[in-house]
C-alpha cells in the first residue's frame, strides 16, 4: 500500500488518519509496516513516533547529464592505474574475492567513467544511479563525476 500527502496537507492530521487506515486494512497479521521519507521532510514525521517507527535504512539517487559530461577530466586517474598495472577485464573473467585491497586507488572511478562515455558515445543523454547505508565512498565519487544527488530517503519500520 503507497500513500502520500504533498507539503500543502502536512500538520492536519490527515498523515495520521493513514496510518491508522493502513494498520486497519492490513490487519493483525502484518508482519513489518514500512514507510519511506525524504530526509527533507523528516521534520514532517512527528506523529510516526506515536506509532513507535524508528529509522532503518536510508538510501539516496543521483542524476547525471551526459551532455556535459566530461570523461577527459579522469584521464590522469586511468593513466595512473594503468601505469601500476590494474588492468579492466570482463566480470566473468574475474576470478579474486580479494577486491578490499584495491579500494581507494580510483578503480570504481575508472569503471564509472568508462561506462559513462560508452552510453555517452552511444547517444545516451542521462544516467542515473543510487545506493544506500553507508556506502558514502560511492556517493562522494558520484558526486565528483558530476552526479546530482537529490534528498536521501529515509526508511522507517513500525514495531510488528
Amino acid at each position: 500500500m503507497t500513500t502520500s500527502l504533498v507539503p500543502e496537507q502536512y500538520g492536519r492530521g490527515l498523515d495520521t488518519e493513514m496510518i491508522q487506515h493502513a494498520i486497519a486494512e492490513l490487519g493483525p497479521d502484518i508482519g513489518e509496516l514500512a514507510t519511506c521519507i525524504r530526509e527533507d521532510h523528516l521534520q514532517h514525521t512527528d506523529f510516526l513516533d506515536v506509532f513507535g517507527f524508528k529509522e532503518r535504512f536510508r538510501s539516496w539517487g543521483a542524476h547525471l547529464d551526459l551532455r556535459t559530461f566530461d570523461p577527459s577530466r579522469f584521464n590522469a586517474t586511468a593513466k595512473r592505474l594503468h601505469q601500476s598495472g590494474i588492468r579492466f577485464i570482463p566480470y566473468a573473467e574475474l576470478r579474486s574475492d580479494k577486491r578490499r585491497e584495491y579500494r581507494g586507488r580510483g578503480i570504481a572511478t575508472v569503471l564509472k567513467v568508462r561506462s559513462l562515455s560508452v552510453a555517452k558515445e552511444l547517444g545516451a543523454t542521462k544516467s542515473g544511479t543510487g545506493g544506500g547505508g553507508t556506502n558514502s565512498p560511492m556517493k562522494r565519487l558520484n558526486q565528483k563525476l558530476g552526479y546530482e544527488v537529490g534528498p536521501e530517503w529515509v526508511t522507517l519500520l513500525g514495531p510488528r
